[in-house]
């Protein structure tokens, strides 16, 4: 498979050029992540970012297919107290299985068998 047929999608910026940008909220790193991303790319993006409107957009990935939503507050910094959440599809078609790909991909970790999902259902 060649290049072109990847790609990446960014959604934040934690540094820059030496500087630690976790401290600022999410809406300024993300101004800072556009100011760094090529226009027009095809193989780089910045995430598809709403405010207001998320239920517009659940329904539209729902519709598409797509595995979820992960939600901040633009206002908020980076962090281990930060909190987000990861919205998923429910009826996701390559939902089944997926978790145990990665597991064991990834083998095993102490980790994850302490710690609570992260996912909101």
């Amino acid at each position: 498979m060649s290049a072109s047929h990847y790609s990446y999608v960014a959604f934040d910026v934690l540094w820059l050029n030496g500087v630690d940008l976790r401290p600022l909220p999410v809406s300024e790193r993300r101004r800072h992540l556009q100011n760094i991303l090529p226009k027009r790319s095809a193989i780089i993006s910045e995430a598809l970012s709403v405010t207001g409107t998320g239920h517009k957009l659940f329904e539209l990935m729902c519709a598409h297919d797509l595995e979820g939503i992960v939600a901040k507050r633009l206002s908020d910094g980076y962090g281990s107290r930060v909190r987000w959440l990861n919205i998923k599809n429910p009826s996701y078609s390559q939902a089944r299985g997926r978790r145990e790909l990665f597991d064991r991909a990834r083998g095993p970790s102490p980790r994850l068998a302490r710690c609570a999902p992260l996912t909101t259902s």
